[in-house]
């Protein structure tokens, strides 16, 4: 999976804007609940993980799917903030849109029977980088079979300082303080050692 430094997020979830710069390949991210944490990982992940238009699709029903699993199959269209149209997502020269509007699908978009009226219907044009693809809106909120593959996030956790503390001198104390500092390396090369020897 690439690693990207900056995400630039517009009119997604509870973002009316927001630019992060610096990303690394770890990164911490904390704060209080509801100011966003969940919502910057998905916005992360419709940018990341689609190559096209569809993927973009698949990967938007992923998001809505995980967090309103313990409602109806009816899902809600959550992801534009506010009264907004169109998320952007973008990071040097990959970009990622969705845009909730109303008019007729385009005649690649659906097929349509004979018998079928063309009216304006709701619909979400989804883009990534020139690639485009529109579906009505009912179509995501309730789709036959989506054939997203499931993604798992990391639950946030909190540990005891004390029982870092203790954790830490244990390994001090039974000379392994240099497997802790090789494990650490292998996640990531910047971090050289918990504590240095003074």
């Amino acid at each position: 999976m690439p690693i990207i430094e900056n995400l630039y997020v517009t009119h997604f979830k509870c973002f009316k804007q927001l630019d992060v710069k610096g990303l690394g390949q770890v990164n911490l991210i904390g704060g209080k609940n509801n100011v966003g944490k969940t919502a910057f990982l998905e916005a992360v992940e419709l940018f990341l993980l689609p190559k096209n238009a569809n993927e973009l699709i698949k990967s938007a029903y992923e998001v809505l799917r995980r967090r309103q699993y313990h409602k109806s199959r009816i899902l809600e269209i959550d992801l534009i903030y506010d009264s907004e149209s169109k998320i952007s997502l973008s990071s040097g020269a990959k970009s990622c849109f969705i845009e909730q509007t109303q008019g007729i699908l385009a005649s690649n978009s659906s097929t349509l029977e004979e018998t079928d009226e063309i009216l304006p219907i709701d619909k979400l044009i989804f883009t990534v980088n020139k690639d485009s693809r529109e579906i009505a809106t009912d179509k995501l909120k309730n789709p036959v079979n989506s054939g997203a593959k499931s993604r798992v996030y990391v639950t946030s956790a909190k540990t005891d300082e004390q029982d870092i503390a203790i954790f830490y001198a244990t390994l001090i104390n039974s000379g392994r303080e240099e497997l802790l500092n090789t494990a650490l390396s292998i996640f990531d090369a910047k971090i050289f050692r918990i504590k240095s020897n003074s």
